[in-house]
């Protein structure tokens, strides 16, 4: 079976919804992953975007789709922003970005909605079935 490398967005990480997240994904008969994203405590708060960027780009590297939430909160836009770049621009062939709507913002952004292949609500058959079909190979 595939494992999925799936890279979550900073945005996932303020909310306690990124374990509910891990616990939609994990523990399936019909789907694998290893979920990637940058750690709170290792997070650079910079002035410049290049240097949030390249840390972006080190843990998005080896994954196969971008996870972001469809809305998020206004002081976390610019963090979110830098990650859409990079997962645009930062590789050869871009990453497929997966919007997800969560039950803690409502509304799907107008960025995301512009990148996203895909936006699914919560639930975790869609969730799973849009990484299937969205995911690099």
């Amino acid at each position: 079976m595939r494992v999925y490398n799936i890279y979550l967005s900073r945005a996932w990480m303020e909310h306690d919804i990124s374990k509910q997240l891990a616990g939609f994904l994990s523990g399936r008969k019909d789907f694998d992953c290893r979920a990637y994203a940058v750690p709170e405590d290792k997070w650079v708060e910079s002035p410049y975007a290049s240097d949030e960027c390249q840390q972006v780009y080190s843990y998005m590297d080896g994954c196969d789709i971008v996870l972001l939430m469809a809305n998020c909160k206004y002081e976390l836009i610019g963090n979110v922003r830098n990650e859409i770049r990079v997962a645009q621009s930062g590789f050869q062939y871009p990453k497929p970005i997966l919007a997800v709507k969560t039950e803690v913002v409502e509304g799907v952004s107008d960025e995301v909605k512009e990148v996203a292949k895909e936006v699914v609500g919560w639930d975790a058959e869609a969730i799973v079935k849009a990484i299937k079909s969205h995911a690099s190979s």
